[in-house]
């Protein structure tokens, strides 16, 4: 039988950096955008520049209820340049001093609002569960009050406290971020980037400050000059029902309702203060539309478990040297719904098992499992690792075994390193969790940690973005980020899907080089019969979320006793004769919640028969040799098997 063998290199990847994802605006485009931006900030420092230097004012004498009865109404002029009221009260000085109470209700406002729906939105979203529920619901019932009537029994309550208004406001403008940072954070949590920070050892705390933060940053932001200016004009708009301070401490609302009583004549009273409210408004809507452009358990089996196979004796595939043994494991979403079923299988020290199958048959699943690192599952089963039971342990527990005991590598490099630090930060600080190195000395490991990972001027390239390094060198640093703790036992769940052929190449021959040089064992997720020939001393194959064949690679490989590994054998296009037509397995995974009662393989199974598809077979175990199938025809298929 042929095998496809794979090229052990440990040259590193030298291609051209990936590009950026976002394509650049033209550069008249980008040029108006920043004019805007300038201008914006530049009228916002102004206005509170100026509304700040009223204690100057005061203390020159030139106070907002200074009146002069005889240059009421004056229009614009050197003396005043927006004109004076109907008690020939300067107009300007006026908005200068209402600009104090009007900004900062504002500004409380804005602030209740983040304060109270960013964290709630963030910890809803991360932790899910019962806590999102809750806040859920208190969010719901936020959205259902009418505000305004709210606001106005507490103006009853308060008079003219625009301070208790306001906070009142910023309270119902939280329910809506909270929102909107929560459905963000419930699509950042899925990334991979994340699901690697936490197999690290990171706690939920770095995560969510480090790693999440940033990356909702600009869209609280948007959420803040937009909260902003919609608490701007229902801040005026209390002060033009003179529902804000008492008189004749003035407001802008309260200047813009003085001169609508005398629109008709004097309408340049109302131009003063129109303008700079307007002005205001338009600059925070500039800012928000520069920005926009810019853990799961192991819990007890849930009851209504309706296609469970039947236990199948995995004590029997117990190596007495393992040092990862995973038993019954059954994985099921948060409706119940199982992923995998009744898997078991274990890793020595030193070994490299393969978790093989098609893209569905639970490998990831299976593997991510070990370290719990998919939300909104529960899973039951047993995880000795070293003689210790890992499957109950607590969150904090199991950080102490993320990254410095049991290693993870995702699929993509480029998702799997957060995108806004450079690789360096992200190394070292992964070198002062699991080592407890100082900032400056984690910085000079993270560079060897390179250079260990064949990384040419690795000096140069711990100074870069994910994004500035090609997939190869990505997924490198991201091994690299996998040793920072110095693990016994590596995770890697298809850690050459998105490479290139010759890169992919060179990362296998990488892992390989490490696993022998620091004795590591290793589970390796792929659907690659070639990478399981190079890599592999013992293969796991998995169909419709449970196991169907395991055993050693070489007898594997000459003698499969399940027709699934033999049929997939036989779709190894390493094996196809150049000119034929490419043999497939017809039919296809049948999913999670649909899986038949007999053998799952049986509507695509050449020898299936009644048999088989009335009843599942358990898993039958050769204690003599190690090997295990879950087949009721294993005989006709090594009889098949022996006249080919």
């Amino acid at each position: 039988m042929t095998i496809a063998m794979t090229q052990d290199i440990d040259g590193a990847a030298t291609g051209p950096a990936a590009p950026a994802t976002a394509s650049k605006a033209p550069a008249h485009k980008r040029h108006h955008v920043k004019i805007s931006a300038v201008l914006a900030i530049t009228w916002l420092v102004i206005v509170v520049l100026a509304v700040a230097s009223t204690p100057i004012l005061t203390h020159v004498g030139l106070g907002y209820d200074m009146q002069n009865p005889l240059s009421a109404l004056q229009g614009p002029s050197a003396a005043h340049i927006f004109g004076t009221d109907s008690l020939g009260r300067d107009v300007l000085l006026r908005l200068l001093y209402g600009g104090v109470s009007t900004l900062i209700g504002v500004a409380l406002a804005v602030l209740v609002s983040l304060v109270l729906g960013v964290p709630a939105g963030m910890v809803a979203g991360y932790f899910g569960g019962k806590t999102e529920r809750i806040l859920s619901v208190v969010a719901d019932v936020l959205m259902s009050i009418p505000a305004m009537l709210v606001l106005l029994v507490a103006f009853a309550i308060f008079p003219n406290n625009v301070n208790v208004i306001m906070s009142l406001m910023g309270m119902f403008s939280s329910a809506a971020i909270y929102r909107i940072v929560r459905g963000a954070t419930l699509t950042i949590v899925d990334e991979l980037y994340i699901t690697a920070a936490r197999a690290t050892g990171l706690s939920n705390a770095q995560i969510v400050f480090r790693h999440l933060a940033p990356r909702l940053a600009p869209l609280i932001y948007v959420q803040a000059s937009v909260n902003a200016a919609l608490a701007f004009v229902m801040e005026v708009g209390l002060g033009f029902l003179g529902l804000d301070v008492t008189p004749p401490q003035p407001s802008w609302g309260g200047v813009v309702a003085d001169a609508s009583q005398y629109i008709s004549n004097d309408p340049w009273f109302l131009f003063g203060p129109t303008l700079i409210i307007c002005l205001t408004i338009l600059s925070l809507g500039v800012l928000g539309d520069l920005g926009n452009r810019e853990v799961p358990s192991f819990k007890r089996r849930h009851k209504s478990d309706q296609s469970a196979p039947a236990a199948s004796g995995p004590s029997a595939l117990t190596r007495h040297d393992a040092m990862l043994e995973v038993r019954g494991l059954t994985v099921r979403t948060d409706k119940g719904i199982a992923l995998v079923d009744d898997v078991s299988f274990d890793v020595c020290q030193g070994e490299v098992v393969g978790l093989v199958g098609e893209s569905g048959a639970g490998k990831s699943v299976t593997a991510r499992a070990v370290l719990r690192l998919d939300a909104n599952t529960e899973a039951t089963g047993d995880i000795i690792f070293q003689g210790r039971d890992i499957g109950g342990l607590d969150e904090s527990a199991l950080r102490q075994l993320r990254g410095r005991r049991i290693a993870f590598i995702g699929q993509d490099p480029m998702l799997a390193l957060d995108p806004l630090f450079r690789i360096d930060s992200q190394l070292a600080e992964a070198l002062r969790i699991h080592q407890g190195l100082s900032g400056r000395e984690a910085k000079k490991q993270a560079v060897e940690l390179l250079r260990s990972v064949r990384i040419d001027n690795p000096e140069q390239t711990a100074r870069k973005y994910p994004f500035e390094v090609s997939g190869g060198m990505a997924q490198r640093a991201a091994i690299a980020l996998a040793l920072a703790g110095n693990p016994e036992l590596l995770i890697a769940d298809e850690p050459t899907t998105a490479l290139d052929v010759t890169v992919q190449m060179e990362v296998l021959g990488l892992l390989k080089t490490l696993q022998r040089e620091r004795d590591l064992a290793i589970i390796l997720v792929t659907h690659d019969w070639g990478v399981v020939a190079d890599m592999c001393d013992r293969a796991v194959t998995m169909y419709a979320g449970e196991v169907v064949e395991t055993g050693p690679v070489d007898e594997i490989f000459a003698s499969p006793r399940h027709p699934y590994t033999a049929a997939l054998r036989r779709s190894d296009p390493h094996l196809q004769a150049v000119g034929t037509r490419l043999l497939t397995i017809p039919g296809v995974l049948p999913p999670p919640g649909e899986r038949p009662v007999g053998c799952r393989f049986a509507a695509r199974c050449e020898l299936a028969t009644d048999e088989c598809r009335a009843q599942h077979p358990a898993l039958d175990v050769d204690e003599t040799s190690g090997r295990a199938a879950r087949c009721l025809r294993t005989a006709a298929l090594e009889e098949v098997a022996a006249h080919e």
